[in-house]
């Protein structure tokens, strides 16, 4: 239950340049605002790889925003 409110992630460094975001249990529009901040921290320039193979449900409104999130991180 506490996933549907707080996002369930884990960052690896694979180095200075890379950063690769694992997801677990969900990313749904009810946690997105506490993810959306953590990648808006991550400086600009950097590559950043999102893993949802671990999480079990990933809504359209998630999805949707972070293709935005892309198009304009730069």
């Amino acid at each position: 239950v506490s996933s549907l409110f707080r996002p369930t992630f884990s960052v690896k460094h694979d180095n200075e340049n890379t950063y690769h975001i694992y997801v677990a249990k969900s990313a749904i529009f009810t946690n997105y605002i506490a993810f959306k901040q953590f990648l808006e921290r991550i400086p600009t320039g950097k590559n950043i790889i999102l893993d949802f193979s671990g999480a079990e449900i990933v809504d359209h409104t998630v999805m949707e925003h972070l293709h935005y999130l892309r198009n304009n991180y730069q």
